[in-house]
């Protein structure tokens, strides 16, 4: 049984059986989150598995006809680690411990991306915060963008399921060989990740300055590696 990528991707939902134990053999770094756990954790492992391009697995309980149920998902195991860390808390309760300082640090970082990409989900802005805060790169607008263009294609593109159907990491090990095939991976998700960014936008952006930004990240071009755009950071 297939585990990468959908043939329609973004989108396939497999429906299994009772007898899911005996398919979750089958399917390797795949992991079973049942409905019992956390809504929230659900939602991320449900949504982040489709918008990588993964084929995502409901697990559903027919014993009563009238009355079937979804009883979990298998959802590739890398996700269903990230979900699980995946906080309820609204930021200020999960931030309230740091210092005054760098408290102030992290809204005034939450307030620019947010500002700019009102349709990115909280989890993501959040994401893109602690990213910053991390390498302690400022929250102005060009490493902002960055960040949520990085975001976007790391996590709601097809592109680590493209280098690991290829059998790579998404790191750059320095070879010739990895980087022409990453290339290659880059250009098939260029299209989505720019479709993704549009819907996270303001609603007012148009198409031009819209154009423009992805001009910037190097989404327009990517074919030319000496482009100084979010693939490289």
């Amino acid at each position: 049984m297939a585990t990468d990528l959908s043939p329609a991707e973004y989108g396939t939902v497999i429906r299994l059986s009772p007898e899911y134990p005996t398919a979750l053999r089958h399917l390797r770094n795949y992991t079973l989150i049942l409905t019992t756990e956390p809504l929230h954790v659900q939602q991320y492992c449900r949504t982040l598995t489709l918008a990588q391009g993964r084929l995502l697995y409901e697990v559903w309980d027919d014993d009563r006809y009238w009355h079937p149920r979804c009883v979990g998902y298998v959802v590739p195991s890398h996700l269903a680690n990230e979900g699980r860390k995946v906080s309820s808390l609204h930021r200020s309760d999960e931030w309230k411990g740091l210092h005054p300082v760098v408290f102030t640090r992290y809204e005034e970082a939450w307030q620019a991306v947010v500002r700019d990409w009102p349709g990115l989900p909280v989890y993501g802005a959040r994401r893109v915060v602690e990213r910053l805060m991390r390498l302690r790169i400022g929250p102005g607008r060009a490493n902002v963008e960055a960040a949520v263009g990085r975001y976007a294609l790391r996590h709601w593109s097809a592109y680590r399921a493209k280098l690991d159907s290829k059998g790579l990491q998404g790191f750059d090990d320095g070879s010739v060989g990895w980087a022409r095939v990453e290339e290659e991976v880059r250009r098939g998700v260029a299209e989505r990740v720019m479709g993704v960014l549009r819907g996270w936008m303001r609603s007012e952006v148009s198409l031009v300055q819209a154009n423009e930004l992805f001009e910037r990240l190097g989404l327009m071009r990517v074919e030319r590696k000496e482009y100084g755009g979010v693939w490289f950071d």
